[in-house]
Order: C-alpha cells, then sequence, then structure tokens
C-alpha cells in the first residue's frame, strides 16, 4: 500500500471559485469510482489563504490509474489563478517501484 498525498493552497478571494469546481469534481469523480481509498482530508486557514491536505491510500498495482484520476480532477482548477498544488506518493520504496 502505498499514499497519494495531495496539498492545495489558494488565497481567501477565490473561494468561491474553488468550490465551484470542487462541487463539480464531486459529481464528476465520485468516491465509487475511485482506485483510491480516502484516508484524510483536512484543511487549514489563515492569514495567507486555504490550505489543505488529501491522502488516499492505493495499492501499488493502481497508483498509476489513481494518479491519472487525480491529476485530471486537479486540472479542473488550473484555470483559477492563484490556485497551487503538489502531488506526492509515499509509502515503501519497494511498494513504489514495483510498478
Amino acid at each position: 500500500m502505498v499514499f497519494l498525498v495531495i496539498r492545495t493552497w489558494y488565497p481567501m478571494h477565490i473561494q468561491p471559485a474553488v468550490t465551484e469546481v470542487y462541487q463539480k469534481n464531486l459529481q464528476d469523480f465520485p468516491e465509487s469510482g475511485s482506485p483510491s481509498t480516502l484516508v484524510a482530508h483536512t484543511y487549514n486557514s489563515s492569514e495567507r489563504g486555504w490550505e489543505n491536505l488529501v491522502i488516499r491510500s492505493v495499492s501499488a498495482e493502481k497508483l498509476a490509474d489513481a494518479m491519472v484520476r487525480a491529476t485530471q480532477a486537479l486540472m479542473n482548477y488550473a484555470p483559477i489563478e492563484d490556485y497551487r498544488f503538489t502531488m506526492e506518493v509515499w509509502g515503501d520504496p519497494s511498494e513504489i517501484t514495483a510498478q
């Protein structure tokens, strides 16, 4: 089992646009069709804006599918100026490279 770790950052003033895309992504990428399992989805707000952390567990065999799906969902935010994200794979190196 490996973990897909996604972090996003954005300033408070673009929250309405982010929420709109988030709601669309919930419809377009339902949890029931995901190759990964949600472990945690947390938020933090500060004077710098919003920060989100999403951790998903996935088998090494389905990692590529999970990354494609996550990338497709994240690309829906691309038109929103100042929206930033990172996506990393965490886990045992032998599992990650077993592909």
